[in-house]
């Protein structure tokens, strides 16, 4: 259960969750530092990575184009690394969940 940060949220978010989310990566360590949202999409379904992000594009591509990726959805706008840290770990159930079934496309978290 990886996940890929978007440019929105901070990099440093996919090392300080690495114990609960291994193989997780940022978009800037990805090399998508200048990709277009639809790049970002598109290595998230190749890589098999969980989008995380706190745009409303990736949810409208995903309706029309269908999962992969799954995606979570940050909806409490910007806040310091450290509160989405410990947002993240508090929907480590429901962020599983998301990764295992196969009725679920998209978590969002508030």
């Amino acid at each position: 259960m990886k996940l890929l940060f978007d440019h929105n949220l901070s990099y440093k978010l996919a090392k300080r969750l690495n114990s609960y989310f291994p193989g997780s990566i940022s978009a800037k360590a990805a090399g998508l530092s200048t990709a277009t949202d639809i790049e970002v999409w598109k290595y998230a379904k190749d890589g098999n990575f969980i989008l995380v992000t706190q745009d409303a594009d990736f949810i409208d591509w995903n309706r029309l184009f269908g999962v992969p990726p799954k995606i979570i959805w940050i909806r409490f706008g910007n806040k310091p690394v450290d509160f989405t840290e410990k947002k993240l770990i508090q929907y480590f159930d429901k962020i599983q969940l998301l990764s295992s079934d196969n009725q679920i496309d998209i978590l969002e978290i508030g």
